[in-house]
């Protein structure tokens, strides 16, 4: 049967994406977070906060989660600012032969 309680203190988990320094990491720069030091919550949710962030703010954002890992990797651009997007690292494909 359902318990009533006089009070309870409810915990945030961050879902407004107010926990995080978005302000301080949004200066142009390329910053790499790690989970236990910069956030707590799956590299995928951070990045998902970062985007939101970003769009209610003016920005764009690139950003990089790893799946399995507990990097991101972010960059925040004003979307009025004439910023190109980041620079990839050059690889090397082999080519396939179409018949």
């Amino acid at each position: 049967m359902a318990k009533k309680l006089d009070s309870y203190e409810f915990r945030s988990f961050g879902t407004s994406g107010n926990s995080y320094p978005w302000n301080d990491w949004a200066d142009g720069s390329i910053w790499q977070l790690t989970k236990g030091e910069d956030f707590t919550a799956k590299p995928q949710t951070v990045a998902q906060q970062a985007r939101k962030w970003a769009k209610a703010n003016g920005f764009k954002v690139h950003v990089s989660a790893e799946k399995d890992g507990d990097k991101v990797v972010l960059q925040f651009v004003r979307k009025d600012a004439e910023t190109p997007k980041p620079e990839a690292k050059e690889t090397t494909r082999k080519s396939r032969n179409k018949k």
